[in-house]
């Protein structure tokens, strides 16, 4: 086949070239397609193809679909028996395809048209027929007529047939290979084709000889070989005698396949060797002699029921018919049921692997190699997919359903959901929110395979307000999502035949008439193995209102959970599968984050992830009622579900004391076992620590002295201040000391008081002078906070620094070494610059001490990374792309910061770690996966970061919260102008920058903020706020926190405005109107500092606005409300 054009997936970004390429057309084809939309085409098809020119300009497009999509009067869920009853047709669905829409340039039909099919059949190797319609009324056409056979009636059959229908055969496309067995003589033919896959190769299977190969082939070892035309074009070499169960059943789970034995044996047969053991020093893997190396062979393969792939090796052009060869490969062990094939975990874009499922690993895992399996009843044609029906088979249907998912954990859903159909169905119970159930099962020659229950229906609630659903799919309506989607409950299938998940799925769509299906991933639910064939659909900020509550329609349960989607097209779109083993030490945010980001990636399907931390990932409850230290809100409660509830993410509760670069294997603590990997990335966050200044290394911390960091800490704190502190009387007790200058101290506090039930008074705290790293700035806030410590009865010590601690005789604290800080008081330093002396030390005694100042890297993180070499300076030192010395030794995080060789760079903690792991995550892409992006692409440095943050915490039951910008922190010229208000308990302070933009938010009051609303207003200008500044000045603003929780706030703390703002700005600037504008304020304010306007220069240039461009940009605005109206329902939109 000829060059000419080319063809790629469409997009709705091709809508307009394809409408304007087809033109005048419109109408031809709807004479012969029938009423279409190339939206539908593209969106609701299973797969559409767009044809391009050699300038890329496209000149045609063709929609395929598992069903006649516009064919009238044939139902999309029995076509099949449609074509068999009328045309005698042999005819799977699952190994064919309609081409429902096809379009192309008149002087390229043919070869638009050649290279369409080449595609398809090459995209979907299982595929061996596409059908083509016309009505009968109108003639075949070409290049339809030459590609395409007609397909005639049965004899005596049916007369009133309104269509022609047409196929087009794989065979008559893509020939399929001819496999047969090896031959030394296909050496020379095939030396080519080796040599060049040389390399990879070997990476993939060890060295190997092509000669022998070819050469050694008798009962237990067969090579096939695959050739088109006489001309070999594949390799493959199989064996049924060179892996040991024992060793694959304890790496991996395969009691699925029966540990892969055959029937009536199991491991403990095959441990009893029959042959002698090897000599000292033999090389035989086995142990075997020798001599009796042919009886070991005997032995494997008499008792296993699988063959291995040992290599295999395919021409690029054909590899999308590797699938040729197994059927043959089967016939060689005709009594093996599994072919097992095991390559390297950083393996990519081998084709072979996408009809082989992979085998899970076990948490002890320590085989080099991932192990991929591939079922011979997976060749099986006789598959089929039925809706239980409830009719006078029900009982028994149900009862076979039953013994069928036996006690898996999902049986209590899938039988829950069968008898509430069958109850529903018999008492006409009318229809709740949920829906009424309804139950699939797959069967194979009468055997029921797999089964899934689904709701037709969801709850009463717009999950299009919660969730991006309308990147998907072509409708964000309620009622029309419910109307063409579907819910999955739950859907098990036989292991052994993982290969039909994606059929299952969309049979289901199509006997069911629904475009696309969706599963909630609950807290308490079973997960669904088919979880990776679903795209998690990512959530949509909601706004908040100061009742704690978010709008109207949030309050289902399902917000709360993560949400996974796919249609018809997603479903053709396989997934980028990468099965490297990336092992992340720690659970801090940004860890969590690059694990968030690894799981959302929509087209790439991240297989083995493993996370190490002491106390696994706490659920988000915990994370937001901790009390020792503040709430990031890096997180929606949805997206930390995602990430909890994945069924890739592998959680070990253990830490790392030692990582071997050679091995690439992790060392836990104590009997925890060695994790390996094949790319580590240390994100564990700096930990606190008590400061060697005030402890030497030489000496023990005393006992009472608690660096409340991690979660066993705060627990045995909390236990020893209830059991020996609170039960001495008030005289006998010393005070106990928090010392600390971030928001980890006043939380500290906090906590101590309201988990600990230590009485205030008790408590003193203690800051050193002011760090830039704090969270609670000196200022109004900061003295609001003091003010609320000191009314509870904490007493304040500022500007005072630890310098020693005591002990007593049972080496416990009894005192500490304080000494006043001058930097902290202007009066002293004053009388300093007068010659007076220091403040003496002096000793104050307490019997416990809260350190919350001193962070450090963990003390078996900085052993580890010592004893491996690699650079650490504080903190681990990064490359710029996020490498240590070792490239496949990564971190992230407070633990690690960039090199100063490569220039300056602010710490990453000070970031939002989300835009942090983002960075790193676009750096490990194209490692994972090096044939999908580019490996060349350069790495921004230093990397630049925009997101704002927050920190909330509950102070003596007052709300905490600060929002800002933490890339604006450094810009000194900044003045920031403070507007606050403070009443009825709820103090708030807005700061703006010379330019009116939001740079701050602080909060601090008996109400909950709406922490999300607040983080939407940072870098908007106030004008946005109905002019916030003017009319707080004017005093016609006397409450801002209600102020911005009335109604009309809603459109401005919309998860969208954002980006309708920018459209509105790009729309603006192309007006002229509005480019004679900006040329004039330009030159107006370039010697202006600030560039601000006069009220009356204001008004001058607001009049320079045309009535056209104002209908314009007011216009967008009412269709932004209206596009939106499911959540901005407060307002007037005119008819």
């Amino acid at each position: 086949m000829d060059a000419g054009p080319f063809v790629r997936r469409a997009t709705r970004e091709d809508i307009a070239e394809i409408e304007s390429a087809i033109g005048p057309e419109m109408f031809i084809l709807q004479k012969r397609f029938g009423q279409y939309t190339i939206r539908e085409l593209i969106d609701l098809a299973h797969v559409s193809l767009v044809i391009v020119n050699e300038d890329l300009k496209v000149t045609g497009f063709a929609s395929f679909n598992n069903y006649p999509q516009l064919v009238k009067g044939v139902s999309e869920d029995s076509w099949e028996y449609y074509l068999q009853e009328r045309f005698g047709t042999d005819t799977w669905v699952a190994t064919s395809m309609w081409m429902n829409f096809f379009f192309a340039d008149m002087l390229n039909q043919a070869s638009s048209l050649d290279h369409v099919l080449v595609s398809i059949f090459s995209t979907f190797p299982e595929l061996e027929n596409i059908y083509f319609h016309l009505s009968s009324e109108i003639e075949p056409y070409e290049p339809i007529s030459e590609r395409f056979c007609q397909i005639q009636p049965i004899e005596g059959g049916p007369e009133d047939i309104p269509f022609q229908f047409f196929t087009c055969t794989r065979e008559s496309t893509i020939p399929s290979l001819g496999v047969r067995v090896g031959f030394v003589e296909d050496h020379d033919d095939l030396l080519e084709l080796v040599e060049s896959q040389g390399e990879r190769l070997t990476e993939l299977y060890g060295d190997y000889y092509l000669a022998e190969i070819l050469e050694e082939q008798d009962e237990h070892t067969k090579t096939l070989v695959a050739e088109v035309k006489g001309e070999p074009v594949g390799l493959m070499q199989l064996s049924d005698s060179d892996f040991d169960p024992v060793i694959l059943s304890s790496c991996f789970e395969l009691e699925p396949f029966d540990n892969l034995l055959k029937d009536g044996y199991d491991l403990e047969d095959f441990k009893k060797k029959p042959w002698k053991k090897a000599p000292y020093g033999s090389d035989d893997a086995d142990g075997a002699a020798p001599d009796d190396e042919e009886s070991a062979r005997e032995f494997r393969s008499s008792m296993c029921n699988a063959f291995r792939i040992r290599l295999f090796c395919i021409s690029e052009f054909f590899e999308s018919r590797a699938i040729d060869f197994l059927a043959p490969a089967f016939e060689l062990f005709p009594e093996k049921e599994y072919c097992i094939l095991t390559v390297p975990y950083t393996t990519t874009g081998l084709e072979l692997l996408n009809v082989f499922g992979e085998v899970p690993a076990r948490t002890n895992n320590t085989y080099a190699h991932a192990l991929f399996l591939f079922s011979k009843y997976s060749l099986l044609r006789e598959v089929n997919v039925d809706k239980l029906v409830h009719n006078e088979a029900f009982k028994e249907s149900s009862d076979s359903v039953e013994k069928f998912v036996g006690e898996i954990p999902a049986k209590e859903t899938i039988m829950g959901d069968i008898r509430r159909m069958d109850m529903t169905m018999t008492k006409s119970v009318v229809k709740d929110g949920n829906g009424v159930p309804s139950c699939f099962v797959m069967k194979c020659r009468g055997q029921i395979i797999g089964v899934a229950t689904l709701h037709e229906h969801v709850n009463d609630v717009s999950i299009g307000s919660h969730f991006s659903i309308d990147e998907f799919l072509p409708f964000d309506q309620e009622l029309s999502f419910r109307d063409r989607g579907l819910c999955l409950r739950q859907l098990i299938l036989n292991p052994v035949f993982g290969n039909f998940e994606k059929f299952f799925l969309m049979e289901i769509l199509r006997k069911t008439h629904k475009e696309c299906i969706y599963h909630f991933v609950r807290s308490d639910s079973v997960l669904c193995p088919v979880m990776h064939r679903l795209i998690p659909v990512p959530p949509r900020r909601p706004i908040q209102i100061l009742k704690g509550n978010m709008n109207d329609a949030s309050t289902d349960e399902d917000v709360a959970n993560s949400l996974l989607l796919s249609c018809w097209r997603l479903l053709s779109e396989p997934k980028i599968n990468s099965y490297a083993r990336i092992v992340i030490i720690g659970a801090s945010d940004t860890a969590l984050s690059l694990i968030y980001h690894l799981l959302m990636a929509p087209d790439v399907s991240t297989r083995n992830v493993t996370l190490v931390s002491p106390d696994g990932v706490p659920s988000f409850h915990e994370l937001e009622t901790s009390r020792f230290k503040p709430h990031t809100n890096s997180f929606l409660p949805c997206e930390y579900q995602r990430i909890l509830r994945n069924g890739v993410l592998r959680v070990i509760k253990s830490k790392l004391v030692d990582f071997y670069r050679d091995k690439r294997m992790v060392v836990l603590d104590g009997d925890d076992g060695l994790v390996p990997y094949d790319y580590l990335v240390l994100a564990t966050g700096l930990q606190l620590k008590m400061s060697r200044r005030i402890v030497p290394k030489n000496e023990m911390v005393p006992d009472g002295v608690f660096a409340p960091g991690t979660v066993k800490i705060q627990k045995t704190l909390l236990a020893h201040l209830k059991m020996h502190y609170n039960t001495k009387p008030k005289a006998k007790r010393a005070p106990i000391l928090v010392y600390g200058w971030t928001l980890d101290a006043y939380c500290a506090v906090d906590a101590l008081v309201k988990e600990g039930d230590v009485d205030p008074t008790d408590i003193i705290l203690m800051t050193p002078k002011s760090r830039e790293s704090t969270h609670l700035q000196v200022g109004e806030l900061a003295s609001k906070v003091n003010e609320l410590l000191e009314e509870s009865g904490v007493k304040l010590m500022p500007f005072h620094d630890l310098k020693k601690l005591y002990r007593d005789g049972s080496d416990q604290l009894n005192a500490a070494l304080v000494q006043k800080n001058l930097e902290g008081d202007l009066d002293q330093m004053a009388r300093a610059m007068a010659g007076i002396a220091d403040e003496e030390p002096f000793r104050l005694a307490c019997e416990y001490l809260v350190y919350c100042a001193n962070k450090e890297v963990d003390d078996d993180i900085l052993h580890a990374v010592n004893e491996r070499a690699l650079v650490f300076d504080g903190t681990l030192i990064l490359k710029p792309d996020y490498r240590t010395e070792d490239n496949r030794v990564m971190a992230i995080g407070s633990v690690a910061k960039f090199s100063r060789r490569f220039g300056h760079a602010e710490p990453f903690e000070l970031f939002h770690p989300r835009e942090v792991a983002q960075k790193l995550e676009n750096v490990m892409l194209p490692e994972l996966l090096p044939e999908e992006f580019d490996e060349n692409e350069e790495v921004e440095f230093p990397p630049t970061y925009n997101m704002p943050r927050a920190f909330s915490c509950t102070l003596f039951g007052k709300h905490f919260l600060r929002v800002w910008n933490p890339s604006s922190r450094d810009d000194k010229q900044v003045q920031l102008q403070q507007r606050s208000t403070d009443v009825d308990g709820n103090f708030i302070s807005i700061l703006t920058n010379d330019l009116g933009q939001i740079m701050e938010v602080q909060f601090l009051g008996r109400l909950k903020p709406p922490v999300f609303n607040y983080l939407s207003l940072i870098g908007l200008h106030e004008k946005f706020l109905n002019d916030l500044i003017q009319r707080f000045e004017e005093k016609i603003i006397p409450d801002i926190v209600f102020f911005l929780d009335e109604n009309w706030s809603r459109a401005v703390f919309h998860d969208r405005f954002g980006s309708f703002k920018e459209k509105l700005r790009q729309q603006a600037i192309q007006e002229s109107d509005i480019q004679e504008i900006e040329k004039s304020l330009s030159d107006l304010l370039i010697q202006r500092k600030p560039p601000l306007l006069e009220g009356s220069e204001f008004r001058r240039f607001a009049d320079m606005v045309s009535k056209d461009t104002r209908q314009l940009l007011e216009g967008m605005c009412i269709d932004f409300i209206r596009e939106n109206a499911d959540v901005l329902n407060t307002y007037y939109l005119p008819h």
